[in-house]
């Protein structure tokens, strides 16, 4: 009674776009639709029952990557997704899984942007 939960489901992928145009008015338009494509599949895979990706990204962290993309227009995306993910590539299991989706939206797909991903190597400046 005195705490209550409520949640609050993340926006449709147009509200998504919407706002991320708000916040990142200079980034390329595909590359905001391949960040909320990648996160909408990143909440649908901690939805599963295998469990390897417990942590729904939220559409804060969506933003922040947004964000980082308009300040820093040079940095390679996966450089700016590494502050979100580098916790979770500390497990084995969710370092694959996330891996796995990342791929799959043609991200990390070689041996130097897999290590910016991971926080292991940074792009010049």
């Amino acid at each position: 009674d005195v705490f209550s939960c409520h949640v609050i489901d993340n926006p449709d992928l147009q509200s998504q776009m919407e706002l991320l145009r708000s916040v990142a008015p200079d980034v390329n338009e595909d590359d905001l639709m391949l960040l909320c494509e990648l996160f909408e599949d990143l909440r649908n895979a901690s939805q599963t029952s295998d469990g390897a990706l417990e942590y729904p990204y939220s559409l804060r962290e969506l933003v922040k990557v947004a964000k980082h993309l308009q300040k820093f227009p040079k940095t390679p995306m996966e450089a700016a997704l590494s502050d979100i993910f580098s916790f979770d590539f500390q497990c084995r299991e969710t370092k694959l899984a996330l891996m796995k989706v990342l791929k799959r939206h043609g991200l990390a797909t070689t041996e130097q942007t897999r290590a910016y991903v991971q926080g292991l190597a940074f792009p010049p400046v």
